[in-house]
């Protein structure tokens, strides 16, 4: 089981979402690596990817007076990359403050009027959560920001987290601290990911109530 652990992606490649995961506890990461497409599901998860879409949908139509910015566009599920992080992912929400797009600005394009610093995208995370589980949806929501930074050359100094069913927007400063703690998570999921033993579970035992891979940890049950 240990191979197939490591046949999903590339070795040195981590997914925010993975990352994220990986805080909650590492087993997700490594039992979702090694089943990939037969990942269960649970009902909590189907009602969070429910409330998510519903919320992109609502978005669509809605103006930046949520997030007090003035902005240009806004798209979804975007799909992001860096070679350079050995990070990726899908951003719920990304918002161009700036005519130019995501692409425009990676092949060095900037609006006219620009100054070194301005900010020109902000990421938006959909959480079916409360306020007590932030820190790990703030390292992903940072984990994106950087990486729009590694593609853009341009600062991504805040995010947002809508958090669900409430929608209550929450924004998020990103920190040194915690772009510092994004690294540390991503260095240990990698070190985790290609050791060859299964990593150890969540010490918050709370957890594996509604884990989908709860029935696999036979040393924690």
């Amino acid at each position: 089981m240990a191979s197939s652990a490591h046949a999903y992606q590339p070795r040195d490649t981590v997914s925010v979402s993975e990352l994220r995961q990986w805080m909650y506890c590492p087993r997700v990461v490594w039992y979702g690596r090694s089943m990939g497409d037969y990942r269960p599901t649970t009902g909590a998860m189907k009602v969070g990817i429910e409330a998510e879409a519903e919320r992109q949908r609502l978005e669509e139509r809605r103006s930046f007076a949520q997030y007090g910015l003035e902005a240009c566009n806004k798209r979804f599920q975007v799909p992001v990359a860096s070679e350079a992080l050995g990070l990726s992912g899908r951003i719920d929400c990304l918002i161009e403050l700036t005519p130019v797009s995501l692409e425009d600005a990676q092949v060095g394009v900037r609006p006219l009027n620009w100054k070194v610093g301005d900010p020109m995208f902000v990421p938006v995370e959909y959480k079916w959560t409360s306020r007590a589980d932030q820190r790990q949806n703030t390292i992903q929501l940072a984990a994106y920001g950087m990486i729009l930074e590694s593609l853009t050359g341009t600062p991504v100094p805040l995010g947002f987290i809508a958090l669900l069913p409430e929608e209550e927007v929450v924004r998020v400063e990103l920190v040194p601290r915690v772009r510092r703690a994004v690294k540390c998570t991503l260095d240990e999921a990698r070190e985790g990911l290609s050791a060859p033993e299964l990593p150890w579970p969540t010490l918050h035992r709370g957890k594996c109530q509604d884990c989908e891979f709860r029935r696999f940890c036979n040393d924690v049950w």
